[in-house]
């Protein structure tokens, strides 16, 4: 759709209300402290995530439901 000409301008694509999220596993020991569960989660790129796995042209996000 994005490659046609026409189509395309047509196309308009605004922000969403989903919200897409990766659930780790907290009960192991090493995750206990809450500092190590906040550095893995600065650790995630995720605009990575979205230009080389979901490829949907989300909005990376730091909060699960969005402000406002």
């Amino acid at each position: 759709m994005k490659a046609d000409p026409v189509l395309s301008a047509e196309y308009e694509q605004s922000p969403s209300l989903c919200t897409y999220y990766y659930g780790f596993n907290t009960k192991a020991p090493f995750v206990d402290d809450a500092r190590v569960r906040r550095a893995l989660s600065m650790a995630i790129d995720r605009q990575s995530l979205i230009d080389n796995v979901t490829k949907g042209g989300q909005e990376p996000a730091q909060w699960f439901a969005r402000p406002g």
